[in-house]
């Protein structure tokens, strides 16, 4: 299992030093584009992230960069074959670089909805059928999912890298509209 020492790392956090020499924040400067934000709202952030083509302790890294203070793990099966990703090493590559690590497989899209999405390819349909499934099912998982990002900074994770192509930006969506969120999707 990567380590957050891990050399990919380690030359991250010597870049940024050097290009703070020059006055550049590579997580902040607009123009080295580290993030997007999807929505705009009231001040309390929401990052939405996938963990495809990175690494667990760049993508850990990033985050706490980012001040997020929780991964909050919203696939329904936090698995992965790729190592780091599964929900083990996760909390353990989180803790390294002090951040908690929870997850919530309730908030997954189910297999029967990704089946769907892989067989007709018709993300729009997956997206209204997986905010139907949130709004009937998982009411009372959203409302505490709400309270959860008004008290602390979360990061949303899920695989695609992409937040547009992904269930989790139909819950940040949802954050948005309900609470008036602001949701920031990690490129």
């Amino acid at each position: 299992m990567p380590s957050f020492g891990d050399p990919f790392a380690r030359k991250r956090a010597a870049n940024a030093k050097a290009l703070g020499v020059f006055g550049v924040n590579p997580v902040t400067d607009p123009n080295l584009a580290l993030t997007r934000t999807v929505h705009q709202g009231n001040g309390v952030i929401v990052y939405t992230v996938g963990y495809e083509r990175r690494s667990p302790s760049a993508l850990a890294g990033t985050l706490r960069d980012l001040g997020a203070e929780l991964v909050l793990d919203v696939r329904e099966n936090p698995t992965s074959r790729r190592a780091g990703f599964r929900a083990a090493d996760l909390r353990h590559i989180c803790a390294e670089a002090g951040l908690a690590y929870e997850s919530w497989p309730a908030l997954g899209s189910t297999q029967a909805q990704r089946d769907a999405l892989h067989e007709s390819g018709d993300l729009e349909s997956f997206k209204g059928r997986y905010r139907t499934f949130l709004r009937r099912y998982r009411r009372d998982d959203l409302a505490r999912l709400q309270k959860l990002v008004a008290g602390k900074t979360v990061a949303l994770f899920c695989f695609e890298r992409d937040h547009d192509s992904c269930h989790r930006s139909v819950l940040a969506e949802l954050l948005h509209e309900n609470a008036g969120i602001t949701v920031v999707a990690v490129l």
